[in-house]
């Protein structure tokens, strides 16, 4: 699994590593693999304003990633109180409804070409979308 992940960061792709914290490998993981971020499980992002203890795991998940040179996602983000709180503990990036609901890979996609990784002069977008570079 690591040959192919390093081939594909070569080529500027990240992976993050999902639900960090809740599987028993995520440390083995972590130290194993070329991740490039973390995603705080959820159930720690979820409570974080009102339980002292998730308030510390995310803290000491967003250091411990930071420590690797990751960048820490908070899950789960539903509202601006647990946004607001995420943010003073250092969490890089968030993601839940507050910031966006779910929507189809077409539509998300759709923005892609708004940033210059994803720039039809590379052909990424393309690739990602699966059309040929002669109809863009």
């Amino acid at each position: 699994l690591a040959a192919p992940m390093l081939r594909l960061r070569e080529r500027g792709v990240g992976f993050a590593l999902d639900h960090f914290g809740r599987a028993t490998g995520s440390l083995a993981n972590l130290r194993a693999l070329p991740f490039t971020a973390v995603k705080i499980d959820g159930s720690f992002c979820r409570g974080v304003t009102e339980d002292p203890r998730a308030r510390s795991m995310v803290l000491a998940v967003v250091q411990l990633a930071h420590a690797f040179d990751l960048d820490a996602i908070a899950t789960h983000v539903e509202s601006d109180a647990v946004r607001k709180t995420i943010v003073d503990l250092g969490a890089d990036f968030g993601q839940g409804f507050l910031i966006g609901r779910p929507c189809a890979l077409a539509e998300a996609l759709g923005d892609l070409p708004l940033y210059s990784c994803f720039s039809t002069s590379t052909g990424l977008f393309d690739q990602i979308v699966g059309r040929s570079a002669a109809r863009a």
